[in-house]
């Protein structure tokens, strides 16, 4: 995968008619072969603030897609029911967790038992009206 200090998130969005998951995505020349490379404006993605473009997705509805071909897993992401949670899990960008390390105070940015850097992606609030 990313190799040490991945940032992993779990993230669940309910998949649109129009706008799917909220995010665009593009091939990776190495495995895993799918990024996200844009955030739909007011999509599931940006409105759940927890999507970063960089991402990768690891993990669809509990099925592995990082050894899985970048054709695949669109058409896994396709296929997925509208209306319906699914479940991600994302390794966020390497340059977001050294932006977190170099920018952000120690208490969002700790180390887990393994030594290796970890820091939890604030959630941004939802307005509602």
């Amino acid at each position: 995968m990313e190799g040490e200090g991945t940032n992993l998130i779990r993230v669940k969005l309910i998949k649109q008619r129009m706008d799917g998951l909220g995010f665009l995505i593009k091939p990776r020349k190495i495995k895993p072969h799918v990024s996200v490379s844009a955030l739909v404006a007011g999509g599931m993605a940006e409105q759940s603030g927890l999507v970063y473009v960089g991402d990768v997705v690891i993990r669809v509805n509990e099925i592995d897609v990082s050894d899985m071909s970048y054709e695949n897993a669109v058409e896994l992401l396709k296929a997925l029911p509208v209306d319906a949670p699914v479940a991600l899990l994302l390794a966020g960008p390497r340059w977001l967790l050294n932006a977190f390390r170099d920018h952000i105070s120690r208490e969002r940015c700790t180390e887990d038992h393994s030594g290796h850097s970890t820091f939890v992606r604030l959630r941004r609030p939802l307005l509602v009206d």
